[in-house]
């Protein structure tokens, strides 16, 4: 479990002062993630820096590296590493909701760990001042 929102930072920058120990799903890969990769993939052509539906003038192919699974509160994460366009160093996760929802997400680093990118975007990144 992570502190409810309230307990934590207003900034996401105040998030790099915090460690979260987030539980691991079994297997941890991605082996039973929920998205399959096409459609990870086809999200970040419109939605990243690079993607060929992005608008961005230099396209490129997206290296997801693996990084983990995580259990957080009780949605389920796999999350992948990957460089955009002008070296921007990225997150890019899939998120299955008790009931069977899944949403794809996608933002810079910001220099946080991965645990740290995960409570700023189970909490809705955009509700985190800068």
């Amino acid at each position: 479990m992570i502190p409810p929102r309230a307990q934590l930072p207003s900034s996401w920058k105040g998030l790099k002062d915090y460690t979260f120990d987030l539980p691991y799903l079994s297997p941890n890969d991605p082996s039973h993630c929920p998205i399959p990769m096409a459609e990870i993939l086809e999200y970040l052509d419109v939605e990243a820096p690079g993607g060929s539906l992005s608008g961005s003038e230099d396209v490129m192919e997206f290296a997801l590296q693996f990084v983990r699974t995580a259990l957080v509160n009780n949605s389920k994460y796999w999350i992948w590493r990957f460089e955009a366009d002008d070296n921007l160093d990225c997150y890019v996760a899939a998120r299955q909701e008790v009931r069977g929802d899944t949403i794809l997400g996608f933002d810079e680093t910001f220099g946080l760990t991965p645990e740290q990118w995960l409570v700023l975007d189970y909490y809705n990144d955009e509700d985190w001042e800068n």
